[in-house]
Order: C-alpha cells, then structure tokens, then sequence
C-alpha cells in the first residue's frame, strides 16, 4: 500500500506539469489594490526609450527637452544671408548674449575698405525740433574791428599831483592840478590791442587847482582856502612855470599800443611848455563795443619840460621836481 500511495504522487505532479501552461493564475492581492489605489498605466510599447550611452559625445547645440529636439528638427534651415550682421561684425559670427542690466558694448570698427556706416539722426524731443550739434565758431560772436570812442569829461579824470619840497624851511601845500576840460578820441580794437591811437589836448587855461573832490581822489587830506585858489592857478600859469602866453595847449599823442586786451601800455609824445618828450603809460582797458575805460598812471618832472619848479621866499619854499599824472578816462561811441 505503501508503494501504491508513491505512484499515485508522482502520477497527481505529472498531471500537474502537463496543465501548467494553460492555466489562469489570479495575481496577489495586495493592500494598495485593497486602498482603492489606481495602478500606474502600462508601457507604451510603441516608443520605446533608448538607452543613453555614457562614453557617446554631448553636442551642445542640442536642446534638453526631447520636445525641443523634435520642433527644432521640423524647423525650416537659416539662410545665414538673411541674418542682419551688426555694424562691424563678421558674418556668420553669433550675436554675443545679451546680459540684463549691462553697459551696452560700442560698436567694433569697420574692417578696412567697408563702406562707411551711416550715422543715426539727431534725437527729437517730444514737441520740439532736432538738436543740432553747437558750433563753437558759430556761436562766437564775430570778431569787431577798431571802435572810436569820443572821450567824455564830465566822467573822467585828468590831473597831475604836485607836492611841495619837504626839504625846504617853509611847510607849504600839495595840490591836485586838473583839466577840467578837453578834446580826446581813442581808435580802440579788442582783437588787436596794437591798432589803438589816442589823441588828448586842452588849453592850458583849462587847469584847475584842486578842484571839488579831487584832494581825496588823489590821497590828499584837508581842502586848500578858496582865496589862495586864484594867486596860485596865476602862478602856474605864469611866464616862469607854464608860459600860458607862449604855449597855451598841452597835448598828448600816442605812436604805439602793445600788450593784450585788458592791459596795454600806451607809446606816445607828451607836449607841454613847447617841449615834447616821449611818455608810456600801461592803461587798464575796459571796452564793450558802446563804451570805453582806461586808467593809468606815471610820473614825469617839470624839468623834462624846460623849467623848474616855483619858487618862493627866496627859496625857502618850492615844489617838488616830480610829479604824478594820471589818466582815467571815460568815453563813448
């Protein structure tokens, strides 16, 4: 019996082999199925993902996105021709990126023999014209030539300053001699200092002594006495000093200008006394094409001019030898 029970396991296992193809096996339950849980959809086998191969070359044209590589494969090719080319680039070059925010690189120059590049227009602001670039030589004002100025002397200042001789006995008295009136014409130019000529003369009875405001204008304290005004104008004009009579102008005429605009120093002849001796004078020149300054200062002896200085007292008073004579004119066109 024993026996019997062998063959009839081995016959059951037998039968069990020959049926194991066509039979339905019922997959595991498992908990996911249990949950409720829907299971991932199956593998298109149509498409099928190819292996990426480690040691194959990476193009870095090539886009990432499979997506990408199969719209880039349906786009039409680039006529390189058509691509517009940068003032200074080399065809078929790529544009370099573009970073947000960064300076904006200058245009390379144009290889040699290139056309010339055109230039962009000039910017319009919003309801207004086209700014045109500013000329300098435009802008300047053009360049005047010589100007007359007829010399006014209400406003100017002609005067000599004569001192007494500090060495002698008898203190005496300075004065401020001026001209009170006179003829003068300047021919000034501001681009050429050099063309300047000036032309001064009065009668010599035109000299006043010490007249109003000019003892402070020269530094000179006190006012002198009217009544001794007339006794000393009469001496200066008399045969011993000035000789009225027989010389009755001072005149003044200048032979050359030099130095810049602003500061020129003025050649010419004084006469005085018959005698004419040539006197430079530096003028600070001040001009505006309508009206015309200059002042200026020297000094000059009454020896120069052939006589001396008055005398009185039997020479325990007199003047001094030197004097300073000053120039600051006003003048118009």
């Amino acid at each position: 019996m024993r026996q019997s029970l062998v063959w009839v396991w081995v016959g059951a296992l037998a039968l069990a082999a020959c049926s194991g193809g066509a039979t339905e096996t019922k997959a595991p339950t498992d908990g996911a199925a249990l949950a409720g849980e829907v299971a991932p959809p199956p593998v298109d086998p149509v498409a099928p993902v190819a292996p990426i191969d480690p040691a194959a070359p990476v193009d870095p044209a090539a886009p990432a996105d499979p997506a990408a590589a199969v719209n880039a494969a349906a786009a039409p090719p680039v006529d390189p021709a058509a691509v517009p080319v940068a003032p200074g680039a080399v065809p078929g070059t790529p544009a370099p990126p573009v970073t947000p925010g960064a300076p904006a690189t200058p245009a390379a120059a144009p290889a040699p023999g290139a056309p010339p590049v055109a230039e962009a227009p000039l910017a319009t602001p919003p309801g207004g014209d086209a700014v045109a670039a500013t000329d300098p030589a435009a802008s300047a004002p053009p360049a005047r030539g010589p100007t007359t100025y007829r010399l006014d002397p209400g406003s100017s200042w002609i005067y000599a300053v004569l001192k007494y001789d500090r060495n002698t006995l008898i203190k005496g008295h300075d004065h401020v001699v001026k001209a009170s009136s006179f003829d003068g014409t300047v021919v000034w130019s501001p681009s050429d200092p050099s063309a300047c000529k000036v032309d001064i003369s009065f009668p010599v009875n035109a000299l006043t002594i010490d007249p109003p405001g000019a003892r402070s204008r020269a530094g000179l304290d006190g006012e002198t006495n009217e009544g001794d005004l007339p006794k000393i104008k009469e001496n200066m004009l008399s045969k011993t000093q000035l000789n009225s009579s027989s010389y009755p102008r001072i005149s003044y005429t200048s032979t050359s200008c030099s130095g810049t605009s602003g500061k020129v120093t003025v050649a010419g002849n004084l006469t005085m006394h018959g005698v004419s001796k040539a006197l430079s004078i530096t003028m600070d020149v001040t001009e505006d094409g309508s009206s015309f300054k200059a002042k200026g200062s020297t000094n000059i002896t009454h020896r120069m001019f052939g006589f001396d200085p008055f005398v009185a007292a039997l020479g325990a008073l007199k003047n001094d030898d030197n004097l300073k004579l000053v120039i600051d004119v006003r003048g118009s066109r």
